[in-house]
């Protein structure tokens, strides 16, 4: 960053700044403009010592091109570990430096792929944290992936939102700041929201999915209002492709619907026995569908001939998990064991073939300035 003390002209980089196809917004003595080339913003603003013009970019750290991968297991009854693997595609333009969970809970005992990655949990927001801060360049790089990210929870899986944040290929300097005048500033804030009203996807700082996550149990715990909850969490995960074939998500859906029927004549939630027990064998079965048509890893062999299991790992977590507490929940309130699952074989593979950081940029509205690296 250059010091605008000393009437330098404040160039962030050294790349040519392109024509743009937009027109320029201009708001007194600021102007500011889309640059679709390098898919950057250009900003101009006069030094407020001395009149020079100083020149600042903004490179959302959106120019990703990621897939994240996750998987449960269970560790004690409302307890879970956590795994996820990152990947950065090959039509990203920046190099992906962030992984954050929007969490609703504490998480424990994490995990990294390696010294390169620190991770931290952000003071009372539940925020989960994994930064590439030690490589050269940070980040990993278009066409790379990463295994090794992990923790543990006291919670179900469920869906989560997930941030994956860019590194910009320039450094920011947040604009005109304290060292100008309140109307540079006034006038560069007013450029800015110009130009994300002109350009609303082009702004974000970072990439939004829904990944899954630990979520509280419910309390109190409404029988009825849980399967609904689960049918809305298979309903979800065919949307997020987690579910690859549709007419095993009808048939999931089936098995909801007599579970849903058993329940439907159920006064101030009250189970008998009876009903109990045949509420418990309608979820035994859905759970054993689940468990044999299920991907439980990132990665699943498929042996020749055969095709790949329509659920995966995300939907396994989400559906086998979340019935099973529910079942837990029915069984103890009739006072009878819950049902026991035998897990399905693992299939094998066909014999033939093998197949402490700075702080990063805000997903504020306004970004930070880029910080230095050390």
């Amino acid at each position: 960053m250059c010091h605008r003390s000393l009437g330098l002209v404040c160039i962030v980089v050294a790349l040519v700044v392109h024509p743009v196809q937009a027109e320029a917004v201009v708001v007194g003595t600021v102007r500011g403009e889309y640059d679709s080339l390098n898919d950057w913003f250009v900003f101009e603003y006069p030094d407020a010592e001395t009149g020079r013009t100083l020149t600042t970019i903004l490179d959302p750290a959106h120019k990703v091109d990621p897939t994240v991968w996750a998987k449960a297991s269970k560790s004690a009854p409302t307890a879970f570990s956590f795994a996820y693997r990152l990947a950065n595609g090959p039509m990203a333009r920046q190099r992906l430096g962030d992984f954050r969970l929007r969490l609703a809970l504490s998480v424990r005992d994490a995990v990294s792929p390696s010294s390169d990655w620190f991770s931290i949990e952000h003071s009372g927001t539940h925020e989960w944290e994994w930064s590439e801060t030690d490589s050269d360049p940070p980040g990993m790089a278009p066409g790379s992936s990463e295994s090794g990210f992990g923790f543990q929870a006291d919670g179900l899986p469920g869906i989560v939102r997930c941030d994956l944040v860019g590194e910009r290929r320039v450094d920011y300097d947040g604009g005109p700041g304290d060292y100008s005048t309140d109307e540079i500033n006034r006038d560069f804030d007013a450029v800015y929201e110009a130009l994300r009203a002109q350009f609303p996807d082009k702004k974000s700082n970072a990439v939004v999915k829904q990944c899954l996550g630990p979520v509280p149990p419910p309390i109190p715990f409404d029988p009825a209002k849980y399967v609904e909850y689960i049918l809305d969490l298979k309903n979800q995960s065919l949307t997020l492709g987690w579910i690859k074939d549709a007419a095993v998500s009808d048939e999931l859906g089936g098995k909801l619907s007599a579970i849903s029927g058993q329940l439907a004549a159920l006064t101030d939630n009250k189970i008998s026995l009876t009903t109990g027990r045949q509420v418990l064998e309608l979820a035994a079965q859905f759970m054993q569908f689940v468990e044999g048509n299920s991907c439980k890893d990132f990665d699943c062999p498929v042996p020749e001939g055969q095709s790949p299991k329509p659920l995966t790992s995300e939907a396994y977590a989400l559906l086998y998990f979340n019935m099973d507490y529910f079942a837990t929940q029915v069984a103890k309130a009739c006072n009878v064991p819950p049902p026991v699952i035998e897990p399905s074989p693992k299939r094998q593979p066909a014999k033939a073939g093998k197949s402490a950081k700075a702080d990063k940029p805000s997903t504020a509205d306004r970004p930070a300035p880029t910080p230095s690296k050390k």
